[in-house]
């Protein structure tokens, strides 16, 4: 089970203007209610990062963080190609399958 909960759509994910507190701690908040999973991860899925301000975005959350749960930053690219890479093994199998 997955969900993305925040997609940065600008040209640059902002994380130094991220607040922690409110927005992201409801996003864990609402994941540990409503998820029966073992581990929750705080997905991001960005165009660009400014590599210092995604660090500084995680040490200010690290705080909310419980031992089974983490950061994600995903580059869109790099999340299309995993996509695409399960999906066309999941379809070589149905074709498998099917002769």
């Amino acid at each position: 089970m997955g969900g993305v909960v925040d997609a940065k759509s600008g040209d640059d994910a902002d994380f130094g203007s991220e607040e922690t507190e409110g927005k992201h701690t409801e996003y864990l908040s609402r994941a540990r209610r409503h998820l029966s999973v073992e581990y929750i991860s705080h997905v991001f899925i960005v165009n660009e990062i400014d590599g210092k301000k995604d660090i500084e975005f995680f040490d200010k959350m690290d705080a909310y963080y419980k031992p089974n749960e983490n950061l994600v930053i995903w580059y869109v690219d790099a999340l299309a190609m995993l996509l695409e890479m399960a999906l066309t093994a999941n379809l070589r199998n149905e074709l498998q399958r099917l002769c």
